[in-house]
C-alpha cells in the first residue's frame, strides 16, 4: 500500500477507503508500512459487525481487556498536550489535537488511550490470554507472516516481530501529533514496556528507554554473550534512504561501522548508532535505533533493514541536502526558481518567485500559492514565511531557508503543519539559468 503524510478530509470512512487505499506494488511482493491498511480492516471489520468499528472494537478487545480509558474521540479524562521541538528555531512548539474529519474517525488514528491501557493490553500479550482469542491465535499474531531481511524480522499480525539479544521480540510504535509511543517486550520471558512521551519526534529517547528498561530487567550471562558474538563482515559503507518516510542515513566504515541517521520528516533529532556485530547481525547502539538488531543483504544490494518499524533501507547515494555553510552573498536572488522539496511521500514541485528589492518571495507548490511582502532576501540568502493551504494537510506554514550556492538555491524547507513540523531538503534552479 502506499506510504502518505497529511490527514483525511473523507466525509466518511467508507469514502476514505474509495478515495485513498490503492496498491503500489503487487500484493505479496513488498513489505511496505502503511496506515491505509488498518482503515480498510477496520472498514471490513464495521461491515461484517454490522456496527461502527470502534463499537466492535470496544465490545471486543478494549471492555474484555478493562481499558476502560481507551474509546475513539476524546476519553474521559484531560488530554495531555503535545509538543514538538522545532528544527527551525529550537523552540518548542505547542500542538492541537488532530480532530477526525468524521465520526468516529479513521481506524488508523482515532483511538485514544492512556499508558496505563496499553500496559493491560501488552500484559494480555505477554501472557498470552487475551480474552475472547484462543492462545493459537495470539501466537499466530506473534509469529513472522511478511518477511523483512535475512534475520527473521518482519511483521506479525499488528505486531512488529522480531529478535532482540536472542530473545523473541513483539511491539508497535505510535508516532503522531504530540507523541511518541510504544508497546511491546519479550513475551517468552513475559517482561515489557508501556511508553507514552507527549513529545512528537523523540525516536532517540524512546530507544534508549525501552532499551534500558528490557535490559535492566533482563540483564544476565546471557545478554552479555550474545552481545560480543561476531560473524558478519562489515556492512558496506554508504549512503541510504528509507522506503518510507524517506529518512536519510549514512555508515561510515571501520572496527565498529557507524550508523548517521538526518532529523527531518519524522525525528527531531539526528541519531547515532554504533554497531556491533551480534550473532550474524548487528546490534545500534544509540540513536533511534539503540538496541534494534539490523539485517544487511548479503547478496550485494546493499540493503538494511531493522528498527522498531520495519525500517528498509536502500543504497542512496545522492548528496544529502542541507543548510549550505557558504553562499554566494553578491549573486542575484531575484527570478523565477523551479524545482523539488524533498518530503517523507517523495519529491513535490515547488515554484519560487523572488523580487530582492522589495523582498517579495511568492511560493506555488501543490496547485496553490501564496506571498510574503516582508521576506529577508540579501547577502544570498532567502527567509520567508508563508501561509498557504496545502490540500490533504490543510493550512501550513511554510520557512524556506535557502541559499545561493553555485547558480541554484538549496537548503530547507521547514512545514509546519497542526500535527508538527516537517523539514524538507529543497534544491531550485532559475528558470534563465
Amino acid at each position: 500500500l502506499p506510504v502518505t503524510v497529511g490527514w483525511p478530509a473523507s466525509a466518511s470512512l467508507e469514502a476514505l477507503i474509495g478515495e485513498e487505499t490503492r496498491t503500489e506494488y503487487e500484493p505479496g511482493t513488498r513489505m511496505i508500512y502503511a496506515n491505509w491498511g488498518y482503515n480498510a480492516l477496520g472498514y471490513l471489520l464495521a461491515r461484517l459487525a454490522g456496527t461502527e468499528w470502534d463499537e466492535a472494537v470496544r465490545d471486543t478487545v478494549l471492555a474484555p481487556l478493562g481499558m476502560n480509558a481507551t474509546s475513539a474521540g476524546e476519553v474521559g479524562h484531560e488530554r495531555p498536550t503535545g509538543y514538538t521541538l522545532s528544527q527551525l528555531d529550537g523552540s518548542h512548539l505547542r500542538l492541537e489535537p488532530w480532530t477526525p474529519p468524521f465520526t468516529p474517525g479513521p481506524p488508523s488514528g482515532a483511538l485514544v488511550s492512556t499508558v496505563d491501557d496499553l500496559a493491560r493490553f501488552l500484559i494480555a500479550h505477554l501472557a498470552k490470554r487475551v480474552p475472547g482469542l484462543r492462545a493459537e491465535t495470539v501466537a499466530d499474531m506473534h509469529r513472522l507472516h511478511a518477511p523483512l531481511g535475512n534475520g527473521g524480522g518482519g511483521m506479525g499480525l499488528g505486531f512488529r516481530v522480531d529478535h532482540r539479544n536472542g530473545r523473541a521480540f513483539v511491539c508497535h510504535c505510535g508516532d503522531g501529533d504530540g507523541m511518541t509511543t510504544f508497546v511491546g517486550g519479550h513475551p517468552d520471558e513475559r517482561v515489557g514496556v508501556a511508553l507514552a512521551i507527549n513529545t512528537a519526534g523523540a525516536q532517540n529517547a524512546r530507544a534508549a528507554i525501552v532499551r534500558a528498561a528490557l535490559e535492566w530487567v533482563l540483564s544476565d550471562e546471557r545478554t552479555t554473550v550474545a552481545a560480543h558474538g561476531s560473524t558478519r563482515a562489515t556492512p558496506p559503507a554508504g549512503g541510504y534512504r528509507s522506503t518510507y518516510w524517506g529518512i536519510r542515513a549514512d555508515i561510515a566504515p571501520g572496527l565498529e561501522p557507524v550508523l548517521a541517521t538526518q532529523s527531518g520528516a519524522i525525528a527531531m533529532s539526528e541519531g547515532v548508532s554504533r554497531l556491533v556485530a551480534v550473532e550474524g547481525r548487528f546490534r545500534a547502539d544509540g540513536g533511534m535505533f539503540d538496541g534494534c538488531e539490523l539485517d544487511y543483504d548479503p547478496s550485494g544490494d546493499r540493503r538494511f533493514v531493522g528498527g522498531l518499524y520495519p525500517f528498509e533501507f536502500e543504497p542512496d547515494g545522492t548528496p544529502i541536502v542541507g543548510l549550505p555553510a557558504a553562499v554566494d552573498e553578491n549573486g542575484a536572488l531575484s527570478g523565477t526558481w523551479s524545482g523539488t522539496t524533498d518530503t517523507p511521500i517523495g519529491p513535490i514541485p515547488l515554484e519560487l518567485v523572488v523580487d530582492a528589492a522589495e523582498g517579495r518571495v511568492t511560493i506555488a507548490v501543490m496547485g496553490t500559492d501564496t506571498v510574503d511582502t516582508n521576506a529577508e532576501t540579501a547577502n544570498g540568502w532567502i527567509q520567508a514565511r508563508l501561509e498557504i493551504d496545502v490540500p490533504g494537510f490543510g493550512a501550513i506554514v511554510a520557512h524556506p531557508r535557502l541559499g545561493l550556492v553555485e547558480g541554484r538555491l538549496e537548503g530547507l524547507l521547514y512545514i509546519r503543519t497542526m500535527g508538527g513540523e516537517l523539514v524538507c531538503p529543497t534544491v531550485l534552479t532559475n528558470a534563465f539559468t
